[in-house]
């Protein structure tokens, strides 16, 4: 029996034992583990982004919770929607343009935004749009948006 067989034999016969002493290792040795963790993600980066890649189309939505979750706990402010909150529309509502979570363009992916941008992601304030309209609307409210779009309809007008 060659030894990786042997050791995966090992691990699922005493999964719960061998996690629980990787995780008070882990605690014991913060600085040792990353740098193991560090060094494993620089040589196998194009891995991960391989995996990211696959999560992101398998599952869009649960992928786009994440960022936001990351984002809320970074900005401090209030996360409390579910997958239940989200629905991925097939058209963007604020551009009318195609939404795919497999675009190879990043305007066409699907992006959560929050309505009001003093709230935080919670029911109700939350949309699924395409990647293009959010950064557009990024701190933007609407009448900001509004005044952009006047002026450069009348700049465009006053070149031709």
């Amino acid at each position: 029996m060659a030894t990786s067989e042997r050791h995966r034999e090992y691990y699922l016969a005493n999964k719960e034992t061998v996690i629980r002493r990787a995780a008070e290792w882990q605690r014991s040795h913060k600085n040792r583990y990353k740098e193991i963790h560090e060094k494993w993600r620089k040589n196998n980066n194009d891995k991960i982004k391989a995996a990211q890649q696959k999560y992101r189309k398998d599952a869009p939505i649960k992928y786009l919770l994440g960022l936001a979750r990351r984002r809320a706990k970074r900005k401090g402010i209030e996360f409390s929607i579910q997958e239940k909150d989200l629905v991925v529309p097939s058209v963007c509502p604020l551009l009318g343009i195609p939404i795919d979570a497999y675009s190879k363009q990043l305007a066409h992916r699907p992006s959560i935004d929050r309505i009001f941008s003093s709230k935080g992601y919670i029911p109700g304030n939350v949309i699924i749009v395409s990647q293009r309209a959010n950064m557009l609307k990024n701190n933007a409210c609407a009448d900001e948006l509004l005044t952009l779009a006047i002026n450069l309809i009348e700049l465009e007008d006053n070149k031709e």
